[in-house]
């Protein structure tokens, strides 16, 4: 059985009209990368941080890249050889090709490599062309069927599950340790009064330290509806699972039927392609050799920078960092604000966050920017 694209793209259009978000009907070109896909988000109790993939938990999934009107396509003027080490033959990988990044002061650095500068300056001197993205935060989506289980969680749906995530991120450990004691998300019948209970005393403890109307509230609808002894979203699925792989292939799905007249190319990814079999009524895309379409790795190029930049954004304290950015390392931060706002301009359909933190994330990058 396949699964029919336009009955999501209906669904979606209606969320938009509600929202009051206009279709983007223009003809233009969308071209994708993704960075930070571990393929299936899994417990793992055996991995002291409780998951199959540390940098999951730090790291957002992110699909997207670079688009333009078809009628006037950039000219690349030989950016992809800049932004390459010299005497490279092969394609640009920023993988390879830009330095690795493990924590701020590393970040701070990356802000000034030459080849990151050559980018955000070529994407910044073309104003026609922007950046168009999908961002995932693992944590945030593994956690939000807690909060829509809940009897009466439709009051202040989105402060409960915001508040309990920032919760958990400081509490990881022992929020994770508890899933996995409950096979999360496949919690028994006769368990769920239990489960229910710890993470009722997991949030007494954070409210102990810092009153949260929102985790209170949220403790008190998980307390009622443990004793009723039914949590219908965090059961009878795939214990240990958090996000499978099948959605984050929907995320490429999802994409494609936002922008129906759009071109879609898309790096040629194996099981990527492969999952695509699944559906039908696709618009138009295509899967096409990184190697043979630069666009493709310019998108590389600007995903890996939003990736390292939301990393920064996220670390507690970040703003300690300002007084040691020079003034190149803020022309930088300048250019990729710039970029965010002119493409969220063009369309509210061109960055799509499903994360708890963008506000906050952009907020800050704006601080930094105030140098």
């Amino acid at each position: 059985m396949k699964f029919d694209a336009s009955e999501l793209a209906t669904l979606q259009n209606e969320v938009y009209k509600i929202q009051g978000i206009k279709p983007f009907t223009d003809k233009y070109a969308f071209y994708y990368d993704e960075t930070n896909n571990c393929r299936k988000f899994r417990l793992d109790a055996e991995k002291n941080d409780g998951v199959n993939n540390a940098e999951s938990l730090t790291h957002d999934f992110i699909l997207g890249g670079v688009c333009f009107d078809v009628a006037s396509t950039p000219q690349l003027n030989g950016i992809i050889d800049k932004i390459k080490p010299k005497q490279c033959n092969t394609e640009f990988k920023s993988a390879k090709h830009f330095p690795k990044v493990a924590n701020c002061s590393d970040f701070i650095q990356f802000l000034k490599c030459d080849s990151v500068v050559s980018l955000l300056d070529w994407l910044d001197e073309n104003e026609k062309i922007y950046i168009h993205y999908i961002c995932l935060n693992n944590l945030y989506m593994s956690l939000v069927d807690i909060v829509d289980s809940c009897e009466h969680s439709e009051y202040f749906n989105r402060e409960l599950k915001v508040s309990l995530y920032n919760a958990v991120k400081t509490n990881q450990i022992e929020f994770l340790r508890i899933l996995n004691q409950y096979n999360y998300p496949d919690i028994k019948n006769d368990d769920v009064d239990n489960f229910s209970r710890e993470l009722c005393d997991f949030i007494s403890e954070v409210i102990d330290n810092d009153y949260n109307f929102h985790l209170e509230y949220l403790r008190q609808i998980l307390k009622s509806s443990g004793k009723r002894g039914e949590l219908v979203f965090i059961q009878n699925n795939n214990g240990l699972t958090l996000i499978d792989e099948s959605e984050y292939i929907s995320l490429y799905v999802n994409r494609i039927v936002t922008f129906p007249a759009v071109a879609h190319y898309l790096d040629k990814i194996t099981t990527v392609e492969n999952s695509f079999e699944k559906y039908e009524n696709i618009p138009q895309y295509k899967f096409v050799d990184s190697k043979d379409e630069p666009f493709i790795q310019m998108s590389d190029g600007i995903i890996k920078v939003l990736s390292n930049l939301f990393y920064f954004l996220d670390t507690p304290y970040v703003l300690d960092f300002k007084d040691g950015f020079d003034k190149e390392q803020i022309r930088s931060m300048k250019i990729i604000r710039s970029l965010l706002m002119r493409s969220d301009n063009k369309s509210k359909l061109f960055i799509q966050n499903l994360s708890p933190d963008f506000a906050e994330r952009f907020n800050i990058l704006s601080e930094f920017c105030k140098q």
